[in-house]
């Protein structure tokens, strides 16, 4: 009876690994021009390189924007290497999917972006 009890005690954790992951993560942002703004879902987080928390089941998108030029980017999302190990327990064991139902089992897609921009152009004051 202990030892069946062990068992689905551990089934339980194993195929709800995702439980335990918080449900954001950090992504690191770089940017080629330093002095360029930084805004993840319209809020301004910085500017040139910025590592931000973000909900990992959504989407997200990105504005990179100086006086001259902008950018833009959408993330995405997919299983993550804990969901990965849920659906794996899952399927072996025939246990219920608690785990991928968890944020913990997604994570944002790419999570290290690199997104060129050109450099505004330096203004020139004249004296008169």
């Amino acid at each position: 009876m202990a030892k069946t009890a062990a068992l689905a005690l551990l089934t339980c954790c194993l195929s709800g690994c995702s439980l335990f992951v918080g449900s954001t993560q950090p992504i690191t942002i770089r940017t080629t021009d330093p002095d360029a703004d930084i805004y993840v879902d319209g809020k301004h987080v910085g500017t040139g390189n910025v590592v931000v928390e973000v909900e990992r089941r959504k989407r997200h998108s990105i504005l990179v924007k100086n006086a001259d030029h902008a950018a833009v980017f959408r993330t995405g999302y997919a299983l993550s290497s804990t969901g990965e190990l849920d659906r794996f327990f899952t399927f072996f064991l025939g246990f219920p999917v608690f785990g991928l139902l968890a944020d913990g089992s997604r994570a944002v897609v790419p999570d290290d972006i690199d997104i060129p921009i050109k450099p505004a152009k330096k203004s020139e004051t004249h004296g008169r």
